[in-house]
């Protein structure tokens, strides 16, 4: 840089000191392609604009070029017709240096006070790019970070920036205070990208890593690098909820999770306590199953609202009945089956008239409400049974109180016919 700055020093005092020797009152101030007009200085132009005014016939060639004897470099500035650069080389011509500002209008790059602008002149933060409406996203990069393509299969490359809070001999290293995004080439030749999401924590190593990537299919993972759902989340701790929604009123909270015995979904108020839990643990299998609006337990396939193949234990069970009780059993004009007829039916069927042999209920299991109505009806019918035997056996005892009676006077007569 210094030698770049005294370069331009000697340069500027060469072309002082040549402006003086062919002054405004020489009587022929032009020698070659460099004129004079009125204290301005023209190269390659005859009528300079501005006190030293360069000018090329080629666009290949650089308006303003400085080299050493010792050609260990150049630094040089030029215009074509895409517009202007700022460019420097080292001595084997490899490029240390290139600004360039191709802008269709406008001002394409911009420096003040210390702020950076592209696409604007008056920029309001260390860099600020700004950019014309733009409706599709292949055209919409107006920052590239760029990687050459790759010319060999599954190499894994990454490219990315990070926003740091740490020293500068440490943005670099494993345990650097940043967070930072990157694109990863997830397949051979590059063809998927996947993006990934990385930040610093200060539990265990490696500090700075990944938490969060989204897939070139779309499948968004947290927690985990290969999602295989359009959200995937795992957790390293079997006491961390894997989705937890809450308000920010501390209204009550949601949450989802596994563990070693199994997956929950559970909720709770704003006082702690739950107000929802669902727990699938299960040893083997499916522990319960959600299938076309019904609900099975112990079965992969239920058939029913609820379909419970197991054990069911409760304190109460309401049921809701959609046929009316069998009270028509006490109707005058109900035929009830007389004893003799079950009598002989019980000989030949071994189960109750309506009621399903023990070979269909094994067979066809037990409707619950059909059968606590058959069995009322079958109380109801031996009730009427038991009320006409009741009947029957006052009646009896009526007629054998009367026939005791009379038998007692009898024996009265006969014994007074006796003493007289």
């Amino acid at each position: 840089m210094k030698k770049l700055i005294l370069i331009t020093s000697f340069l500027f005092a060469g072309i002082s000191a040549f402006s003086q020797f062919i002054s405004s009152e020489s009587p022929d101030p032009n020698i070659g392609d460099v004129y004079h007009l009125s204290g301005k200085i023209g190269i390659g132009t005859s009528s300079p604009s501005a006190l030293l005014n360069l000018e090329s016939t080629s666009s290949s060639t650089p308006q303003f070029h400085i080299s050493s004897s010792s050609d260990d470099g150049r630094a040089r500035v030029g215009l074509n017709s895409k517009g202007g650069y700022l460019g420097a080389s080292n001595a084997s011509g490899e490029e240390t240096m290139l600004i360039r500002g191709y802008a269709a209008e406008g001002v394409q790059a911009h420096f003040t006070a210390g702020n950076v602008g592209i696409g604007t002149a008056s920029p309001q933060s260390k860099l600020e790019i700004a950019s014309p409406a733009v409706f599709n996203a292949h055209e919409a990069n107006v920052l590239t970070l760029r990687s050459w393509n790759s010319s060999s299969p599954n190499d894994n490359r990454m490219l990315g920036m990070t926003i740091s809070l740490d020293d500068p001999d440490n943005v670099h290293s494993a345990s650097q205070k940043s967070v930072g995004i990157f694109a990863n080439s997830a397949s051979d030749y590059s063809n998927n990208v996947d993006m990934l999401f990385y930040t610093r924590g200060s539990s265990q190593a490696p500090y700075f890593s990944e938490k969060m990537r989204i897939k070139s299919n779309g499948n968004v993972g947290i927690g985990t690098t290969s999602p295989s759902a359009l959200l995937n989340l795992e957790s390293t701790s079997s006491s961390t909820p894997q989705f937890h929604i809450s308000s920010s009123s501390d209204d009550g909270r949601a949450r989802v999770g596994l563990n070693s015995n199994g997956g929950y979904l559970g909720a709770s108020n704003a006082s702690g306590e739950e107000t929802m839990l669902i727990r699938g643990y299960a040893v083997g299998g499916v522990q319960a199953h959600f299938t076309s609006g019904n609900v099975g337990i112990g079965t992969t396939s239920p058939s029913y609202e609820l379909d419970v193949n197991g054990t069911i234990h409760a304190k109460e069970v309401l049921v809701d009945l959609n046929f009316p009780g069998p009270d028509y059993v006490f109707e005058e004009d109900y035929d009830l089956t007389r004893l003799s007829e079950l009598d002989q039916y019980l000989k030949e069927n071994k189960h109750l008239p309506e009621v399903p042999s023990a070979k269909e209920m094994q067979e066809e299991g037990v409707n619950m409400v059909e059968m606590d109505m058959l069995l009322l009806k079958k109380v109801e019918e031996l009730t009427l049974h038991l009320i006409e035997q009741n009947n029957s056996i006052l009646h009896q005892q009526e007629i054998i109180e009367n026939q005791n009676k009379k038998i007692k006077e009898l024996e009265n007569k006969i014994s007074k016919t006796w003493r007289d």
